[in-house]
């Protein structure tokens, strides 16, 4: 009841801690990025854009800067171009970093995360009181290359059984 009315965007800035997004993730981008600096809303529009893709399988990146027509047999459902160039939104994934924090002297394969995930969990703790009723569930991100993925698993009860296995409670 507390967010009815609420827009999508008042709700994910809500979980999403905003300070830690403005703080830490666009200024070390910034540090990193090629051409102009990346801007506040710029950086909502490349999440948005990554939120909407996830959304959907079937498709490489570029399709959805295609300039075929829209189309039942190829090429994604829809076309990013009037919100960002692909070169801009390459530039941005190329330089996109999660964390101000250097790396430690042992070997942490989620070091470059760790921050953020830290910061995700401080910000639902701050926004939600649990009830007497939760439930501990887990879920895998489906992953298929165990070299490229810090924490790759094999979790064969699982739909998709490789991947990272995440727990939460709800």
């Amino acid at each position: 009841i507390a967010l009815q009315g609420a827009t999508t965007l008042t709700i994910f800035l809500l979980f999403f801690p905003r300070k830690f997004l403005e703080d830490v993730i666009l200024v070390e981008t910034n540090k990193k990025i090629k051409g102009m600096p990346i801007t506040f809303g710029e950086m909502l529009r490349f999440l948005g854009l990554w939120l909407y893709m996830g959304t959907l399988k079937g498709f490489r990146r570029s399709d959805y800067w295609s300039s075929k027509p829209i189309s039942m047999y190829e090429g994604a459902p829809y076309r990013f171009i009037e919100y960002m160039t692909l070169k801009r939104f390459e530039a941005i994934l190329l330089a996109l970093t999660y964390t101000n924090k250097t790396s430690p002297t042992y070997k942490d394969r989620f070091w470059e995360v760790r921050q953020v995930i830290s910061e995700w969990n401080r910000n639902m703790a701050e926004i939600f009181t649990p009830s007497w009723v939760s439930c501990l569930d887990e879920s895998m991100s489906p992953w298929n290359n165990r070299w490229t993925c810090p924490g790759w698993m094999f979790v064969p009860r699982k739909p998709h059984p490789f991947g990272n296995e995440y727990h939460s409670i709800c």
